[in-house]
């Protein structure tokens, strides 16, 4: 990615971007109910399997330790575009941030917190319309824990339709954090896979912006038998019969259906963004 000088816009030059835009953050379709949820986006974010605890590191061929590095930035990944297959380059679908974002910018790759799950490498890889890679792109994302509950909001009941009017507890910060995309337009968290809360099906939220420009606010998605192999492995079996799957869930969009498969000993996930930039 360049700016208007054509200097190529660095890690601290991006962040700097990023807290000078953060204020006026307004993501693409924010406003707007998901297509055929019936339900208004005020009210609701309609938003062999293996058994991997939040310590199980061993397979992130991130580094000598296995463990990723907090502070590496765009160079902490191993994946290269050919982990993302074809992307198409249909532009990524903007979607509700729904009623449990609130912005943190920390820029970290590991978002587990100590949380349990399967663990989950996440590879995002940001495009423009001609599938060329956007450099120095912040990409946050947050999603909900093994259980369904989102850092920030511990009274919002996951078998529940989530209540409007939520205002977060800012003090958790679990599964939620941002890392600036590399020059092959990637950057990579390590997380747990999501659970699922009454309303969704399994999905995670993800935001694309440039200093006060948000390229899209879009949500990520699994497939269900892959999901369900998942959640027939501890932590998740503590919350059996999810409720909604991909094709009851009225903000579902194959656009941005995850590729994950086995990796180690747990799992890697990549989809690709393609923004008009």
């Amino acid at each position: 990615m360049q700016d208007d000088n054509n200097k190529t816009v660095g890690r601290r030059d991006a962040l700097a971007l990023l807290s000078l835009g953060t204020a006026g953050l307004v993501a693409c379709g924010d406003a707007d109910p998901l297509p055929d949820s019936g339900v208004a986006d005020a009210d609701v974010d309609t938003g062999g399997a293996l058994d991997v605890g939040p310590d199980a590191d061993a397979s992130l061929d991130a580094g000598s330790d296995g463990a990723m590095d907090a502070d590496a930035g765009p160079a902490g990944t191993t994946l290269t575009p050919d982990d993302f297959g074809d992307a198409g380059c249909v532009l990524a679908p903007a979607q509700t941030a729904g009623p449990f974002y609130y912005p943190v910018e920390l820029d970290r790759a590991d978002i587990r917190e100590g949380k349990p799950g399967a663990l989950l490498r996440f590879g995002v890889r940001v495009v423009d319309a001609d599938c060329d890679p956007v450099e120095g792109a912040v990409v946050h994302l947050w999603h909900c824990d093994a259980l369904g509950f989102y850092a920030g909001f511990p009274t919002a009941d996951p078998d529940l339709p989530p209540p409007g009017g939520l205002s977060p507890d800012e003090s958790e910060i679990f599964c939620r954090g941002i890392q600036l995309t590399n020059a092959d337009g990637i950057c990579e968290f390590v997380t747990i896979y999501p659970g699922w809360y009454s309303v969704r099906t399994a999905h995670m939220h993800l935001r694309v912006i440039m200093g006060d420009t948000t390229f899209v606010t879009t949500q990520a998605y699994f497939d269900d038998d892959y999901t369900d192999a998942v959640y027939g492995t501890e932590p998740y079996l503590s919350r059996p019969d999810r409720m909604v799957f991909n094709d009851g869930d009225g903000g579902y969009n194959a656009t941005t259906e995850t590729d994950v498969r086995a990796d180690g000993d747990g799992h890697l996930g990549t989809v690709t963004l393609s923004v008009n930039v």
